[in-house]
């Protein structure tokens, strides 16, 4: 399965840091060329036996994407009812999760479990580069079969 970034995620990101960048004062130029923009988007796949499926509420709800710096420092990134997320932070290494982690056995309505349940790339590290757009993508694998 193709994944497809909305294009309004990014866009709105993009304006968000155009913004930023213009409104805020000349004094504060530091501040302005040292942060960059985290994005990205938390699959949560399959949610259903048979696709396509019709979920009822938000799957990523119960969500958070954080982010830990080397000093142990935590942010905190909502995600949208999309599966996206963005935010700004320092330039610099981070360990990027998903909060909660503790993935445990789905089972269908059927009752077929599934067998491999967990996220397939995290906890990973991530570099944040300045003055620019960081994209890392969640993938969850919730071991319905």
């Amino acid at each position: 399965m193709k994944h497809i970034r909305p294009l309004f995620a990014s866009v709105s990101a993009s304006l968000l840091l155009a913004a930023l960048l213009v409104a805020l004062p000349a004094s504060a130029r530091e501040l302005r060329m040292s942060i960059g923009v985290v994005q990205g988007t938390v699959d949560i796949s399959p949610l259903c036996p048979t696709e396509p499926c019709s979920v009822k509420g938000n799957p990523y709800a119960a969500y958070k994407v954080t982010l830990v710096d080397q000093n142990g420092f935590q942010y905190t990134l909502p995600i949208k009812k999309n599966g996206g997320f963005s935010g700004f932070v320092k330039p610099g290494t981070y360990t990027i999760n998903i909060s909660p982690n503790n993935w445990q056995p789905v089972c269908s309505a059927e009752g077929i479990c599934g067998g491999s349940v967990g996220s397939a790339n995290v906890p990973a590290d991530f570099a944040v580069l300045k003055n620019q757009f960081n994209t890392f993508d969640i993938i969850i694998n919730t071991g319905i079969l």
